[in-house]
């Protein structure tokens, strides 16, 4: 059985890139929330949002934080709130597709609705990249797992469990 991991003895690029940007913004990543998830294939692309968010909050952070960053049918999914606003996301599946719905933007004001924006180009681009490598991808199923690969990463050519821990970056100090 395959071992992996992305301890620090393994750093990479990307795992040191998401380190750098933690510490750049932690009060992005600092708060409670429900779970971090970072995938190489869409860092580039988060870590842009994130710099967008920063430079827009200028020194009033809003109380801005991220609540959930994760993958949900097969593209990059980030929940956040502010001291104002804590959207609501709803997902249906209809026809093959997926219809979103976001609620709880009534009374967000021009930063927040920005806010939005960044983050919802951010996920939209991540439709478009694998989740291993950003290049160009497409919908696939493993074993159930609706994702964005390319064929490189295909479920022709690698196991649903090696596509994860690819694709996915993690300290060993955030698993204990």
């Amino acid at each position: 059985m395959p071992s992996f991991t992305n301890a620090p003895a393994q750093a990479d690029e990307q795992l040191m890139a998401l380190r750098a940007l933690k510490a750049r913004y932690p009060y992005m990543f600092v708060r409670p929330h429900i779970g971090q998830d970072f995938y190489r294939g869409w860092l580039a692309d988060f870590i842009v949002a994130c710099n967008a968010i920063d430079e827009l909050l200028g020194a009033d952070k809003r109380g801005f934080h991220f609540r959930q960053l994760k993958e949900k049918y097969g593209w990059a999914r980030y929940y956040w709130a502010t001291d104002q606003v804590t959207p609501l996301r709803l997902s249906l599946i209809a026809n093959g597709g997926v219809l979103e719905r976001q609620y709880g933007l009534d009374s967000a004001d021009r930063v927040d609705q920005q806010i939005c924006q960044i983050l919802l180009a951010a996920e939209k681009s991540s439709m478009q990249k694998c989740i291993v490598c950003s290049e160009h991808a497409e919908g696939r199923l493993f074993g159930g797992w609706r994702v964005r690969t390319c064929d490189r990463h295909g479920p022709d050519a690698m196991e649903r469990d090696a596509l994860f821990h690819a694709a996915h970056l993690r300290d060993a100090e955030e698993s204990i």
